[in-house]
């Protein structure tokens, strides 16, 4: 009798959906596979797997201890910058204020300021203070520039000084 009985698919679908006189449909058995390596994928990283570990006390964390300079956040080459320019200008100059300074190497620069040389025993001081301004921004430092006796200029004391004006 045709069209009386369903055509035979091969399995058995006893089970009614929800919606209606709709046969439930049932999911490919790979795609649940896949689903449930995908949701187990997903929440291993909020687990913490591994072996026991022999070290079961933390190290302790000791802030403070590494012992670093001023000049560290600054670089060398933009110090020599600075020393070259102090020992640029003329000694017999009491103050200098607005003497630029440029660093072509990191491209770094800034502005000098400078008070008058004081002889001291075994040569000549001169205090002065100066910007960097590099990538992290503009630092005021403020220091000491010292020339021994037939010696070339050093710099001395460099502190960070944001309270001098230059």
């Amino acid at each position: 009798m045709p069209g009386s009985r369903p055509s035979y698919t091969g399995r058995r679908d006893d089970r009614q959906s929800p919606f209606g006189d709709r046969p439930a449909r049932q999911s490919p058995p790979f795609f649940r596979a896949a689903v449930l390596v995908g949701l187990l994928l997903a929440t291993a990283g909020c687990a913490r797997v591994g072996l026991p570990s022999a070290v079961t006390q933390t190290d302790s964390i000791r802030t403070g201890s590494i012992k670093t300079s001023v000049t560290d956040g600054v670089d060398p080459s933009d110090w020599e910058v600075v020393r070259q320019t102090v020992a640029s200008i003329d000694p017999a100059r009491s103050t200098v204020r607005d003497l630029d300074w440029r660093n072509p190497h990191t491209g770094s620069y800034g502005t000098l300021g400078a008070r008058a040389a004081e002889k001291r025993s075994g040569g000549v001081c001169r205090a002065f203070s100066t910007t960097v301004a590099d990538f992290r921004g503009v630092r005021h430092f403020s220091g000491e520039a010292c020339q021994p006796a037939g010696g070339a200029w050093q710099l001395a004391g460099i502190i960070p000084d944001d309270t001098t004006p230059l």
